[in-house]
């Protein structure tokens, strides 16, 4: 026989199974990225829980990124457990309200919301020993959030059209009286409580996911110049501001201003341009005469901050009053008792005089007191850091902007934290949280052979 026969045995199929063992880990982590932009408005649509799946995926594939043959855990990651762990061990403190299964719940919700971005970072770092291509991963993100966006701007428009007809023009006794239970789903009915996606997404969470997609989009436009970027851009921003969430907004406006100027370096030429669109953009809302205007909240919000009346700086003021200063205490109250999720737990959390606190750094202090919101800023230091080291340290254009993307969205949660939430927004962190862990692990490493 020939030595130059063509070989046998488990050679030859070692390579094809890795492959398919490849596509099936990217395949569950597109579906994971996939539940955390939809599982909002599918929830509401449907009434299944598909966070559940997600959930699922998210303890599995973390689970396994803990333990990579080979591969010691760093400082940074360290940091990020040891976060993880406080709100564990938080969270089992509120067993005192008694063991049951909505208690189990809140503490299950709690922790996917707050640490699911550290969960999703140790899932990225699996996906990444195991060959996953990442670059497929970002297309199809990039093509969810396209669609996600443009639905919801449709939708938008289109339900409160319908809502302006029907109340115009319905004689029926059932619907005049109950409009607010009929238009406005969610956790409250009037405009200040749920300015929302009207039964496709609430208004917050979306608008948290609208600044990633938008910076994302931003992003590999200017690297690689391709028109189905510059819709997504221009999609993502006009659903943000759909959502009137003034501190989403003006976040993603810092980032990209951090992005354009410190990294991109732009000329003159290209923020007159850029400037030109978002004329045209401005002009052909300011030209809408009938129904609610996307920036009827956002003006009001602003004339409010300039005239020193604005019930939000207000209500932080309150928030800092009570939950710091007067409730401040070594180890916190417990996760989850300055959250929204009062209903959920037993009503032993009313009795004992909880608040709802929507600052993020007030919330934290509450919950997890002064040892773990220290815990807290030590594990963001140390990912931030970790972020910028890669970033500087990858050449590759396109690794270059997932680096990128990752730092903006640390500074974007972070600003936002001082108007309302940061980092506990599930549905914007899972896509660069993966992306963070990915990176991490193949940093200064060769690009994946089984990738394009």
């Amino acid at each position: 026989m020939s030595s130059l026969a063509a070989p046998t045995g488990p050679l030859v199929s070692a390579a094809p199974r890795a492959l398919r063992r490849e596509r099936r880990i990217r395949f569950c982590v597109n579906l994971l990225i996939f539940l955390s932009f939809f599982q909002n408005g599918l929830t509401i649509l449907v009434n299944v829980k598909l966070r559940m799946i997600g959930f699922v995926i998210l303890v599995l594939f973390f689970s396994k990124g803990l333990f990579i043959k080979g591969e010691r855990l760093r400082a940074f990651e360290k940091a990020m457990l040891t976060w993880f762990g406080t709100g564990v061990l938080s969270g089992l403190f509120d067993f005192r309200f008694g063991l049951d299964g909505q208690v189990a719940y809140a503490l299950v919700y709690n922790l996917i919301s707050e640490f699911g971005w550290i969960m999703a970072y140790f899932a990225g770092r699996y996906a990444a020993s195991q060959g996953v291509d990442f670059r497929r991963v970002m297309k199809w993100t990039l093509i969810f959030g396209l669609v996600l966006t443009a639905v919801a701007i449709v939708e938008k428009f289109t339900h409160e059209y319908l809502e302006l007809y029907l109340l115009a023009t319905s004689n029926n006794a059932f619907l005049l009286e109950n409009y607010k239970t009929v238009f406005h789903r969610g956790y409250g009915f009037e405009e200040s409580a749920y300015r929302c996606m009207s039964f496709v997404l609430e208004f917050i969470a979306f608008s948290y996911l609208c600044g990633v997609l938008a910076l994302a989009f931003l992003i590999f436009f200017l690297e690689y110049r391709k028109l189905w970027y510059l819709i997504g851009l221009l999609t993502s921003i006009a659903a943000l501001f759909l959502t009137q969430s003034l501190s989403s907004l003006a976040a993603f406006s810092v980032c990209a201003l951090i992005y354009l100027l410190g990294i991109k370096r732009l000329k003159l030429a290209n923020f007159i341009y850029l400037g030109l669109a978002g004329g045209i953009f401005l002009a052909a809302v300011s030209f809408q005469k009938d129904g609610p205007s996307p920036f009827e909240g956002i003006q009001g919000r602003l004339s409010g901050v300039f005239s020193g009346k604005d019930e939000g700086l207000l209500i932080h003021f309150h928030e800092f009053q009570y939950s710091v200063i007067d409730n401040f205490t070594v180890f916190g109250k417990g996760l989850g008792t300055a959250d929204f999720l009062h209903g959920q737990l037993p009503r032993a959390v009313e009795e004992e005089k909880h608040t709802t606190v929507e600052h993020e750094y007030y919330r934290l202090i509450y919950e997890v007191g002064g040892v773990g919101f220290l815990i807290y800023l030590a594990a963001l230091f140390f990912s931030v850091r970790e972020s910028l080291r890669v970033f500087r340290a990858e050449t590759d254009p396109w690794r270059k902007g997932a680096a990128a993307l990752i730092v903006l969205w640390f500074l974007q949660n972070i600003l936002v934290g001082f108007a309302h939430r940061s980092l506990p927004t599930y549905e914007s962190s899972i896509f660069p949280a993966l992306l963070f862990g990915y990176l991490c692990f193949t940093v200064a490493k060769p690009a994946n052979p089984l990738g394009e």
